[in-house]
């Protein structure tokens, strides 16, 4: 006959039952980032410059006597 010392034996052996509980990744999340677009904007149309004395536009009129008057251009 045999008599042991010592608490009943429940569960897994000493090492293994203080092992914490093994940890689940989430799945990963794909990420796709889209490129970069780069949009050049259109030239402005070139402004035009006239002479009120000689009734005429730059570059048509050369010089004028007094100062040139920018005109804004026009959008269509």
């Amino acid at each position: 006959m045999f008599v042991g010392v010592g608490p009943p034996f429940w569960g897994p052996p000493y090492p293994y039952y203080w092992y914490p509980p093994p940890y689940y990744y989430p799945p990963a999340q794909i990420v796709v980032e889209q490129p970069t677009v780069y949009v050049q904007p259109e030239a402005a149309p070139p402004a035009w410059y006239y002479c009120p004395s000689a009734h005429g536009y730059y570059p048509y009129v050369q010089s004028c006597p007094e100062a040139w008057v920018k005109v804004p251009p026009r959008t269509p």
